[in-house]
């Protein structure tokens, strides 16, 4: 057990050692989607930086996947270290395990039959078909690769191993970068070079894992490659992992919404803005999911071992950190808007009314930190349908309204006025169910 998680008796600077690793992985990951976007939109074109842009949450789905399977996983096994349970500790890799390679089946079957429906279905067509409907065939045909690579990942930084996950992130995602620059640039592959390239990133990711996996570095019992059912853990995994997958699901559905919109309200040049808009909001957000990955393992530990007052005090002291980050970011990007903008629409001259849309959607950034906390927390103490509630509630029930009246009455504009009242919401309704979350905990044991 990562001891070092329960006895450090300043949690500013426990934050800080587990953060400074997760963020920076977290921002190579960003980078490099960023970078994805940079290759295709200079070297391809505007058109199949749309198309990408189309099929990209759709590919994305198998982060999502990861996610769900190793969230869970983590939550548990970070539950399991704090009251060194060993038994539950053991049980952990092999159901995971299981639970990827049924979600890798299903998607894969699916997806590669329904590839071109589903890029159409987010308002591909045309020269944005053919691009998205290629890229996502290459993403589906490596699925196993990011649904398997992501959940290990996750399970080692649930273990408080940031700096050892972080590594291997950077070395899958140098690799990523690298295979971009070759396939796309030098070989003249495209967008689908661009699929090859991630999932072979992904590729060298799992590798790593499994050889970390079958080391002695791990501080649990691992099991690496059995397969096996629980039937008390492998549901488990499933019910605290389950909100991360209806987050990326939701994300697909509001995508899916803003895509219709825009192409019915607006034109391709629009849908590749909101394409740009888009991932760089993501990377915008990537040193706030770095420090969520960070909290996971000190609430999921802490609260393991009865420590209630160093859970409420974790999740103030990383909500204080992570608004004043965002804080900062949100004004460099209003300050710089048009040349970041640039970097990926490198010949477009964007009128006022994209770079207003664009710095009142980056405006929410200050308010995210108590969403992702509330996303973060509930999971780690084995609260998986407050999770779920605050995922589901921010696209089906707050932002598709919106977005419909919305952009009916201010066309493409309306698109983002939608997307940045959700966001502020939801912030709002996630601080309060935080709030008196952590009111209603027990008194502490002593550490």
């Amino acid at each position: 057990m990562q001891d070092y998680i329960l006895k450090e008796k300043s949690l500013a600077r426990l934050m800080w050692r587990l953060s400074i690793p997760s963020i920076l992985g977290m921002l190579l990951f960003g980078i490099n989607q960023l970078i994805d976007g940079i290759f295709v939109g200079n070297f391809v074109g505007e058109a199949a930086l749309g198309g990408v842009s189309l099929s990209l949450p759709l590919a994305q789905m198998m982060l999502g996947f990861g996610s769900m399977v190793g969230g869970g996983a983590a939550a548990i096994l970070s539950i399991a270290l704090g009251a060194n349970d060993e038994s539950m500790q053991r049980r952990v890799l092999p159901n995971m395990n299981l639970l990827a390679l049924i979600i890798v089946a299903l998607t894969m079957i699916l997806g590669l039959v329904f590839s071109s429906a589903l890029v159409r279905m987010m308002g591909g067509s045309g020269q944005l078909l053919a691009y998205g409907n290629s890229y996502l065939r290459i993403s589906l045909i490596g699925a196993l690769l990011p649904v398997w690579g992501l959940s290990c990942n996750l399970v080692i930084r649930g273990e408080g191993k940031m700096k050892q996950a972080m590594m291997m992130m950077a070395v899958g995602l140098a690799t990523n970068i690298v295979l971009n620059y070759l396939f796309i640039v030098v070989l003249g592959w495209g967008v689908v070079g661009a699929a090859w390239a991630t999932n072979a990133g992904m590729l060298v990711l799992c590798v790593l894992s499994l050889v970390y996996f079958s080391s002695n570095r791990p501080s649990f019992p691992t099991q690496a490659l059995r397969i096996g059912f629980d039937r008390k853990v492998f549901p488990r995994i499933l019910a605290l992992g389950i909100p991360s997958l209806i987050m990326q699901v939701m994300m697909v559905i509001m995508q899916l919404t803003v895509y219709r919109l825009i192409a019915r309200y607006g034109g391709d040049s629009d849908i590749a803005f909101i394409g740009a808009v888009f991932r760089i909001y993501f990377v915008a957000n990537l040193p706030v999911i770095g420090m969520m990955r960070a909290l996971q393992p000190v609430v999921g530990i802490n609260f393991g071992a009865d420590l209630y007052d160093r859970v409420r005090e974790a999740v103030r002291t990383f909500w204080i950190a992570m608004t004043s980050i965002l804080g900062g970011i949100w004004i460099l990007v209003l300050i710089f808007a048009a040349p970041i903008l640039s970097s990926m629409l490198p010949d477009r001259a964007f009128s006022a009314t994209e770079l207003l849309n664009f710095r009142l959607y980056m405006s929410t950034l200050p308010a995210l930190p108590l969403a992702f906390i509330a996303l973060t927390y509930f999971p780690a103490v084995g609260n998986g349908r407050a999770a779920s509630f605050i995922a589901l509630a921010r696209q089906v029930v707050l932002f598709i309204p919106a977005a419909l009246i919305a952009a009916s009455i201010w066309k493409v504009s309306g698109v983002y006025y939608a997307l940045f009242s959700t966001d502020i919401t939801i912030s709002i309704i996630a601080g309060f169910m935080l709030y008196f979350a952590t009111r209603r905990l027990g008194t502490s044991n002593s550490p």
